[in-house]
């Protein structure tokens, strides 16, 4: 079995292609609630059915085995700004996807937030990075060439979502620090985040996911006041995972659905 990549100390990264999972959907789905069942019967093509399905098996599954109990097993709740949750005590977790290409980010010592984008051509970027970024990334992003801006974009798109989804909250005035989102224009990296109205210290990482997609966790530099969190990564590196190895591809070791689909301003979700 292919091991989760280790991104810090207690954070991990899942990478998964769905798609190699089609063969096992009918199992995968044994594992889900009534109401995640209904959610996904409700969904138009069956595609999108089978893929609602593997996501949430999957992260079922990768969870299950982090608590040690049965996928079938787990409750979800919310927290205070609407991000899923384990009920009870657990591990903080975040998930993304775009088209079949699903990436988990679980944590135990603090939130984690987690995008992936594919990286596609789109009309509609230059309009989104004058609506939506700082002015001073913005004067930054049109100075680039016509071929870096495609891949400096989603760099920059998944770190804000990334940080927007360690609690829920969301980022209320662009990026928190403008500086990373020039550094991240121009290459993949980690970069600490000072402590803002939406967030406390945390630090972000982006990466390329082979040639055709960009992933970037935030997680909590800092454990929040009265909060236990195990120290738990050599139990993490140790075990493997339930997912079969064929559908995990291999994240850098620093580390929704249709490709096609409207990106939005980051809002709360997992």
């Amino acid at each position: 079995m292919t091991p989760p990549q280790v991104v810090a100390s207690g954070v991990v990264l899942h990478v998964v292609e769905l798609d190699g999972l089609r063969p096992e959907r009918l199992a995968y789905g044994r594992d889900l609630s009534v109401d995640e069942r209904v959610r996904a019967a409700r969904l138009r093509s069956d595609l999108d059915r089978e893929r609602f399905v593997l996501r949430r098996g999957v992260l079922r599954r990768l969870l299950a085995e982090e608590m040690g109990e049965s996928p079938a097993g787990l409750r979800f709740a919310f927290g205070p700004y609407g991000k899923p949750r384990l009920e009870g005590v657990g591990p903080c977790f975040s998930a993304s996807s775009s088209g079949s290409l699903f990436v988990v980010a679980i944590a135990h010592a603090g939130e984690v937030g987690v995008d992936v984008e594919r990286v596609v051509p789109r009309e509609e970027l230059d309009a989104m990075a004058r609506d939506h970024f700082p002015r001073v990334v913005r004067a930054r992003f049109a100075a680039l060439g016509e071929g870096e801006r495609l891949a400096a974009f989603y760099r920059i798109w998944t770190i804000e979502e990334a940080v927007a989804k360690l609690d829920g909250r969301g980022i209320a005035d662009g990026m928190p620090v403008p500086d990373v989102a020039i550094a991240a224009m121009r290459a993949d990296g980690r970069w600490d985040l000072p402590a803002a109205a939406t967030h406390g210290p945390c630090a972000v990482e982006t990466t390329r996911l082979g040639g055709d997609a960009v992933v970037s966790v935030a997680w909590e530099r800092e454990l929040p006041s009265g909060r236990d969190g195990p120290s738990a990564r050599s139990r993490l590196e140790r075990r493997a995972t339930s997912v079969p190895a064929a559908a995990i591809r291999s994240a850098p070791s620093t580390a929704r659905d249709d490709p096609r689909r409207t990106l939005r301003r980051p809002v709360p979700r997992a």
